[in-house]
């Protein structure tokens, strides 16, 4: 309610239905689908438009890229901590895509490091970035790509590892990045 009030109905909105995401569906549902993964994103995709929302009162385009970069983000991120952790998720009885279709982590890691570098372009194709974003968001998603081919190629945990740590300094990269790149 105070959301409603105090900024406007939009960010209410958004965060009651994240709410409700989050705790009727995604959580309950790691312990029964692979794709609350997914769902996950989603849930932690949408702080960002909830902030976009509480600005302009509107999820204008740019919104919409902020969330893909967090929801894209999340896939690669995650999925190298559960190639990490398989084991702690089997004992804690979640129903992860590391524990029930292994071979499959390494293909939805490389996916979405590749999304991760066409959102740059959006960023610019948007109006929330200059084109200098695309060029400068190139070389730290370039290097997650590397790092996702090398893991796609040959998975390890070793790799798994690196990508994970990877993702923890490349999204406040991008995000420092974009805030330079900003249009006013």
């Amino acid at each position: 309610m105070l959301l409603y009030h105090v900024v406007n109905p939009l960010a209410a909105v958004l965060a009651t239905g994240n709410l409700v995401l989050y705790t009727a569906i995604y959580t309950p549902m790691k312990q029964t689908r692979p794709v609350n993964t997914w769902v996950g994103a989603i849930v932690g995709a949408v702080p960002p438009m909830i902030g976009w929302a509480s600005a302009t009162g509107a999820l204008e385009a740019g919104s919409w890229v902020l969330g893909a970069f967090l929801a894209a983000w999340q896939m690669p991120h995650f999925m190298a901590l559960s190639y990490a952790l398989k084991d702690d998720y089997q004992r804690g009885g979640f129903k992860m895509l590391i524990n029930v279709s292994p071979d499959k982590v390494p293909g939805v890691t490389l996916r979405y490091s590749v999304a991760m570098m066409l959102l740059g372009p959006f960023s610019f194709l948007t109006g929330i970035t200059s084109q200098w974003f695309v060029l400068d968001s190139l070389v730290p998603t370039s290097y997650l790509l590397y790092l996702a081919i090398r893991f796609y190629k040959n998975p390890s945990p070793t790799d798994a590892r690196k990508i994970f740590r990877y993702t923890l300094l490349l999204l406040p990269v991008l995000m420092g990045l974009m805030i330079f790149h900003q249009i006013d």
